[in-house]
């Protein structure tokens, strides 16, 4: 399981979180070393879900003063035989968001929320071709 939080305000200013295998508790990532591949990618996903919100909140007049995204990779691996054998993968996405919103601003922009483009990929599936 790989953990991540990522937190951005109103003028786009982030804070990163990575959760430490030792002691399963979140610090701030000062150096890009601190996260692995799966963690990069969820990092790419808060970041890219902050954006989305911030930017759509900014056009309609929202009053969002900060997003919060924990974003959680889980892996099950399977042991058995026959169409046991293999891995279940999924994302874990918590939204938390702080302003002065009403109840119709938050629904709103829980749903503007899954129009980040690293969101689409990931749910799609996307092929990588190399030369």
């Amino acid at each position: 399981m790989d953990k991540i939080m990522v937190q951005q305000d109103r003028e786009f200013r982030v804070a990163v979180m990575v959760q430490d295998e030792e002691d399963n508790e979140l610090h701030e990532v000062a150096h890009i070393h601190e996260l692995s591949p799966y963690t990069m990618m969820l990092v790419s996903l808060g970041l890219c879900t902050g954006v989305v919100l911030h930017t759509y909140a900014q056009h309609h007049d929202i009053e969002l003063e900060l997003a919060e995204m924990a974003i959680t990779y889980h892996r099950d691996e399977h042991n058995g035989h026959g169409s046991d054998k293999g891995n279940d993968e999924w994302i874990e996405e918590n939204l938390r968001l702080e302003g002065t919103l009403s109840a119709k601003e938050i629904e709103r922009l829980e749903r503007v929320a899954h129009h980040c483009s690293i969101r689409k990929m990931l749910e799609s599936g996307i092929e990588v071709h190399s030369d």
